[in-house]
């Protein structure tokens, strides 16, 4: 096996950060560019982040703003009916990626829009990438270690970690696509049942939204929650300079993956299945592709506890039950006035498919204009989340609501 190799090498000073006129020139120079010049739309896009980001006009960045700045959006459309922002946000951060890996390679600064905001990030050249997974060495563990590096680097068992943790989840949506072609006609039954009503309707749109596999596993591996205004505002602790190397680079990599299981595309596939008189009005959606505005109107199904799905903590100060994640133990779930008879906390035994008893939220609520409704399907755990999900969805579960 290859050995890896450790060097210690004089480091020059760091780059001063560019100035507010070299980074409008960048843009100007995009815009310019090939990938821009037959896309007015696109570039007059570009511009206007750009332009915006650099003076640091912040409220001009929302997607209602841009909708009605760029794409001549009447002041009072939905983000939430006319997608279109998001759509082309999406064209643009490729494009982006495209220009600097050709005719921009040599730039000495790299522009950027991370996924989950509107606002441009100026970075040196280099420092936005994440370093390549060092090779296996193969030295004998008890040989001396090698020169010390400058900076400290994340271990091989480490990044060996990661790389299995994501490559599951690979694997997880790989799957969940074919079972998702394969059972989105053998639905679990009509939508006949009164909480069915509640949801799928003729007049109203209704998203289903899976978790943020990457969010729980970044959580997971950091012990560090992350908020629902961190997860808005995209902060992952990747700015934190006391945080561990590896964290800062995870924080850095993982919110720019959008993973979801196995088990919430097979729930995904049932609601499918049980909206197919009106699929027409059926979204699918990742948790990094809302925003607070969406909630005002139409439906929601959240798969997911709010570690995986941190949009339930909008409605938590509706329920009676709370998920709690306490560092180093089991999640749990909180019942906040126990009736008699009730236990106040309930707590899991064992951990994921070993489990021998799990728990799970499921609760219906309003959504926040009273318009339409949110229904929350999560456990302390991923079996957890799918057992109630397939039981909601369960001929079952209808039969119940029917009595």
């Amino acid at each position: 096996m290859p050995q890896s190799s450790h060097t210690c090498e004089r480091t020059s000073a760091p780059s001063p950060p560019a100035t507010n006129e070299e980074r409008w020139a960048l843009v100007l120079r995009i815009a310019a560019s090939s990938s821009f010049r037959r896309s007015p739309r696109l570039r007059e896009l570009l511009l206007y982040i750009g332009r915006r980001g650099i003076d640091n006009a912040l409220e001009d960045l929302k997607e209602q703003r841009i909708g009605c700045e760029v794409f001549r959006r009447s002041q009072d459309y939905s983000p939430a009916e006319d997608n279109i922002v998001r759509v082309e946000a999406g064209i643009l951060r490729k494009r982006l990626a495209d220009y600097f890996s050709g005719d921009g390679r040599d730039e000495p600064v790299v522009l950027s829009i991370p996924k989950g905001s509107y606002v441009p990030v100026f970075e040196p050249m280099g420092l936005q990438r994440p370093p390549p997974l060092p090779a296996e060495s193969s030295v004998d563990p008890v040989s001396p270690a090698p020169a010390p590096t400058l900076s400290p680097q994340p271990s091989v068992t480490f990044w060996r970690s990661i790389s299995a943790a994501l490559a599951v989840l690979c694997v997880c949506l790989a799957a969940g696509s074919f079972l998702l072609l394969r059972s989105a006609n053998n639905h679990p039954g009509q939508n006949s049942s009164p909480l069915w009503n509640y949801l799928f309707d003729a007049k109203s749109r209704t998203y289903l939204v899976c978790a943020d596999s990457a969010l729980a596993l970044l959580q997971d591996l950091t012990n560090s929650p992350i908020s629902l205004a961190d997860y808005v505002n995209g902060r992952y602790g990747a700015d934190n300079p006391s945080a561990p190397p590896e964290t800062r680079l995870l924080a850095r990599v993982l919110p720019d993956k959008q993973y979801t299981s196995v088990a919430d595309v097979y729930l995904i596939s049932r609601f499918l299945g049980l909206a197919h008189d009106v699929a027409d009005r059926v979204s699918i959606r990742t948790p990094r592709t809302l925003r607070v505005e969406d909630f005002k109107s139409s439906n929601f199904v959240l798969l997911g506890s709010s570690r995986a799905n941190p949009w339930a903590d909008l409605f938590a100060n509706q329920l009676n039950f709370a998920w709690e994640f306490p560092n180093g133990e089991p999640p749990r779930i909180r019942n906040r006035h126990p009736l008699a008879g009730e236990q106040s906390v309930y707590v899991p035994q064992g951990r994921g498919y070993s489990a021998t008893k799990t728990y799970a939220i499921v609760a219906l609520v309003p959504n926040l204009s009273r318009s339409g409704n949110v229904l929350m399907i999560g456990g302390t755990s991923l079996i957890g989340t799918q057992a109630a999900g397939e039981y909601v969805t369960s001929a079952d579960f209808q039969h119940f609501l029917t009595k």
